[in-house]
């Protein structure tokens, strides 16, 4: 059993979620309307789609506070996306192996 265990696919996608989301959200302040958002947008959407029920909905909340973030255009809430990312963290240490 490698590092991941029998989770590779979800801890690959949760992660893919996570860094495709947060680079998403600082791209969209540089360029709005690119064409680069809209591909990092869609495969978020795709690695959502292989994420564990279980996870999902910390996902999304994180996606808000990214999302919200960028929108908005006001200055980066850390306390915010740090509290978003405490249940994510957690599930990732406990089923991917990341000590």
């Amino acid at each position: 059993m490698g590092v991941l265990g029998g989770n590779a696919e979800a801890c690959v996608s949760v992660t893919a979620v996570v860094i495709t989301g947060s680079t998403l959200a600082f791209l969209a302040k540089i360029d709005p309307s690119g064409e680069s958002s809209q591909k990092m947008a869609d495969q978020v959407q795709e690695s959502m789609k292989k994420v564990p029920a279980e996870i999902k909905g910390d996902l999304e909340n994180l996606l808000k506070v990214i999302n919200d973030s960028a929108v908005d255009g006001k200055t980066w809430d850390d306390t915010k996306f740090q509290k978003a990312m405490e249940p994510i963290g957690a599930w990732a240490k406990k089923n991917c192996g990341s000590e």
